[in-house]
């Protein structure tokens, strides 16, 4: 089956042009694109097959099938890489030419290319407007009329996006709120913002998606990527959430002590660990015999934190990162066992874990039913509050020192 490229580039009218008479296409820039084999993620790729027509001036051995790829990601838009060989095995033009690059129903940065035989081009493509017909196509334009007789317009590849399929996913709106999953409980989890969506917009169109409908197309243009997944995103907020409880509504910072003094919060250092860290080497309280040794972002008691430091590998001493990797050690701890609802979301049961384990004792006093929790305080204004700590993860405004997508590698 022949493939005629004017069936898919409906907005290049004009296809194969008939060289000049003057032309030598012996020495003319006469390329061919295709995709090169890819690395990056976010698309299906597979080769039809129908075969694609070039232009006369291309000669190949065996025909070219035509390339397909389908979005399937979490962002809207892509990286595609692409190589330029010799469509003409008689040409010797050996300063290259122009290739420009055009998009149906999606966008392409760049859109034109100066390139030499056996080079590649990377290509960014975003999903644009609401057509269905959706391709992209090359057209190459010798740069040298003088020494190689240049040629015009020789359409030299082209690849047809057959469609959107939407990541499976949590999707949420910048403001904490969780929209639904897409996809079911055997499915990836992977975090999903959507944007320039209201929030029953979003919703309708996941709920449509996960019943079947082809609505991919609408949800894509408006999505992107966080990095991490659901149970990660749950767990950092829960952390920035207990950070405020144990400062009665402020975020303890990471160099914090117990108390305050003249009204200020008392603090073991003021430098940072990245600046002396050996301000952080252990627990500050370590070999204070009277008091409380109440300590860090999380108020760790120092018989806690040893207990993390003997047992834990990734905790290497009172550094930030070290504060973080304590805490989920503490969470998932055998008779505390509430780092999976944290995971989950599930406040109610995780805040019931940490106020009274197994053995009756209180992790941390600061939640609500904990004996210590600031006056008035409440599940509805925990959970208030872990809504604003998923917000800021979303916006990119963590205060856990692990990086994003690293909590628990």
């Amino acid at each position: 089956m022949s493939f005629d490229p004017t069936q898919r580039c409906e907005q290049h009218e004009v296809i194969q042009i008939e060289a000049s008479a003057n032309v030598n296409i012996d020495n003319a820039f006469v390329p061919i694109v295709t995709l090169k084999e890819q690395v990056s993620k976010g698309f299906e790729y597979r080769k039809s097959q129908e075969t694609l027509r070039l232009d006369h001036h291309i000669i190949v051995s065996n025909p070219l099938n035509l390339e397909i790829i389908r979005f399937t990601g979490q962002e809207n838009t892509i990286r595609l890489i692409f190589e330029v060989k010799k469509g003409n095995p008689k040409a010797n033009d050996s300063d290259g030419g122009d290739i420009t690059i055009h998009g149906t129903g999606v966008k392409v940065n760049p859109t034109k290319v100066n390139k030499k035989y056996d080079s590649t081009f990377d290509l960014e493509v975003s999903i644009e407007g609401s057509n269905k017909k959706r391709n992209i196509y090359f057209i190459a334009n010798d740069d040298d009329w003088i020494f190689d007789g240049g040629v015009s317009n020789v359409f030299c590849g082209q690849i047809l996006i057959e469609g959107v399929t939407v990541a499976r996913g949590y999707y949420y709106i910048k403001d904490g709120t969780l929209l639904g999953r897409r996809g079911g409980d055997s499915d990836p989890t992977d975090v999903i913002v959507v944007k320039d969506l209201t929030q029953d917009e979003a919703k309708k169109l996941i709920k449509a998606i996960n019943e079947g409908e082809s609505r991919d197309n609408e949800l894509v243009k408006s999505i992107s990527a966080v990095g991490m997944k659901n149970e990660e995103l749950n767990t950092r907020a829960f952390m920035s959430t207990l950070k405020q409880t144990e400062g009665h509504g402020e975020s303890l910072p990471y160099n914090a002590k117990h108390g305050f003094v003249n009204g200020k919060l008392d603090v073991f250092t003021d430098e940072s660990y990245e600046n002396n860290p050996k301000d952080y080497k252990a627990h500050p309280y370590e070999g204070v015999a009277k008091g409380g040794t109440a300590a860090g972002a999380y108020q760790m008691l120092r018989p806690t934190f040893k207990s993390q430091l003997r047992n834990n590998s990734k905790v290497t001493d009172f550094g930030p990162i070290s504060q973080d990797h304590a805490v989920i050690g503490i969470f998932s701890a055998e008779g505390i066992d509430a780092l999976e609802y944290i995971k989950t979301g599930d406040l109610d049961k995780a805040v019931q874990k940490l106020i009274k384990d197994k053995w009756g004792n209180t992790q941390f006093a600061s939640l609500p039913g904990g004996g210590q929790e600031k006056k008035g305080f409440t599940m509805a204004d925990l959970k208030q509050m872990f809504k604003g700590n998923l917000a800021n993860e979303l916006n990119k405004k963590s205060n856990i020192a692990i990086p994003q997508g690293k909590l628990f590698d």
